[in-house]
């Protein structure tokens, strides 16, 4: 009898034991398992899973009809600025339509983290002229940031004048990053009337993409309109564009008399200002009719910089003179510095037909790079970009601080500055946690890089240099 006991006590201890170091899921994400069932199509939630929205305690988002309510509420006007937005599960939408989270006119200002989880399987289309498609619509806020998510599976399509791309249609200000675009997604820009901005990642960028990687399938044809395509967007500028330390590795297909195509962007330099490319590669397959360039189609502004970008692609199809592994065409003088590109007899560095004002010392800033070469730039990006990603996986939201600083401030480009809510279309109200209209202030994420992170961006540009310092030597000995 003793014996018998002893074993039970002993397996009750055991038992407990066991339940007192087994691991904490945290608050934000309670009770939701890594993945959620197929989206029905029809369904929307009647608020988010949980949360207020604070830094704190973010409002979360663990089904597709969660992220349907999430986009509704967007359109809506809902309250984003200084608001956080997490997903705790995969979403698979079943192959189904979903809109974009707002539009032209109602932005997203806040704050999504996609915690490292896969956005899956939709459609997406618009024939409305000058709309803005991608997941979001309106990326604008001086602290808006979009992150650390992946999209797969996923088709995105127009015919009209848009602004397109996977991600956002028109970053106007704030942040992508940590986002990966699977190859198994497709954006096009087809038809007779089909004009505008396009890209693997937005369709322009007026703010920042940092550590991104894009394998979309990038098509446009059809029409005879002028369109920019990039494998990340159309175009960078207005002053604040900036694209680095991201990769496209995807296909890009254009036909048409007047698009101008590029492995990064289309064009360079737009709206009131100039833009900038720093540190990203290329490996996809290009193909146009008109102007292709391995980074940027065309420079259109002065003041623009192009900084340690290298193109790994030799399969560049465009017309003569106005194709090139670094840059199609060069219609304005611009910055450039420490570019490289793989080069054959059909690809030279730059297209021939370039502005008067270019001299000697800009083109010296494009020189060849080895396939060797070129593999260990490649290698040292995407540590970089492995070591972002664990960073962000370590960030922890709980409340730090109790005077929390306003984070909220705005700025409006093109688009009119919204956040009330229309009065012929109430926000949406949630069943759980607080009002999301209510407006409150929240800290800021304490973001800090870890030491792995911060070796790899200092070590990154080092990189490039010397590879770009060893490919000039290689072409003064030839």
């Amino acid at each position: 009898m003793k014996s018998m006991w002893f074993r039970f006590l002993s397996a009750a201890m055991l038992a407990f034991l066991l339940c007192a170091l087994a691991p904490v899921t945290p608050a934000a994400e309670e009770g939701n398992s890594s993945a959620s069932q197929p989206w029905d199509g029809v369904s929307t939630a009647s608020g988010f899973h949980s949360g207020d929205g604070s830094f704190g305690n973010p409002f979360i988002i663990s089904t597709p009809a969660e992220f349907n309510y999430f986009a509704t509420y967007v359109t809506r006007n809902g309250v984003t600025a200084n608001r956080y937005f997490l997903l705790s599960n995969d979403l698979d939408f079943g192959g189904h339509a979903i809109s974009p989270a707002g539009n032209k006119s109602s932005k997203f200002s806040g704050v999504f983290d996609g915690r490292g989880h896969t956005i899956s399987n939709f459609t997406m289309s618009s024939s409305t002229p000058d709309a803005f498609v991608g997941l979001f619509a309106n990326i604008n806020g001086s602290q808006a940031a979009v992150k650390n998510f992946t999209v797969s599976d996923a088709s995105i399509s127009g015919t009209v004048n848009l602004y397109m791309g996977v991600v956002a249609g028109y970053l106007t200000n704030g942040t992508i990053s940590g986002v990966t675009v699977a190859d198994s997604v497709s954006v096009s820009l087809t038809g007779a009337d089909a004009q505008g901005s396009i890209g693997g990642v937005a369709g322009r960028v007026y703010g920042t993409v940092d550590f991104v990687v894009s394998a979309a399938s990038v098509t446009v044809g059809g029409s005879a309109n002028t369109i920019f395509a990039g494998g990340m967007t159309g175009v960078t500028g207005n002053g604040n564009g900036l694209i680095r330390n991201s990769v496209y590795q995807g296909n890009l297909i254009v036909s048409g008399s007047k698009v101008i195509a590029g492995g990064i962007s289309g064009i360079v330099g737009a709206g009131n200002g100039d833009g900038n490319v720093e540190s990203c590669i290329n490996t996809g397959k290009l193909s146009a009719a008109y102007t292709c360039g391995g980074i940027v189609g065309n420079i259109n502004t002065v003041g623009n910089s192009i900084k340690g970008c290298t193109n790994l692609s030799t399969t560049l199809e465009g017309a003569a003179g106005r194709t090139g592994g670094v840059v199609g065409t060069l219609s304005k003088a611009t910055t450039l510095s420490e570019n490289t590109s793989v080069v054959t007899e059909q690809l030279p560095l730059c297209g021939s037909e370039m502005a008067d004002s270019i001299t000697e010392d800009m083109l010296a800033q494009m020189t060849e790079i080895t396939a060797e070469d070129g593999a260990a730039v490649l290698a040292a990006l995407e540590a970089a970009i492995a070591d972002h990603a664990k960073a962000e996986a370590e960030i922890v939201y709980e409340e730090e601080d109790e005077n929390p600083a306003d984070t909220g401030s705005e700025t409006t480009t093109e688009q009119p500055e919204t956040t009330a809510t229309p009065t012929d279309t109430a926000a949406p109200s949630t069943s759980q946690g607080t009002d999301p209209g209510s407006e409150t202030a929240d800290p800021e994420p304490e973001e800090g890089c870890s030491s792995a992170i911060g070796l790899g961006l200092w070590a990154l540009p080092a990189v490039i240099s010397a590879v770009a310092v060893l490919a000039r030597k290689r072409n003064d000995d030839k």
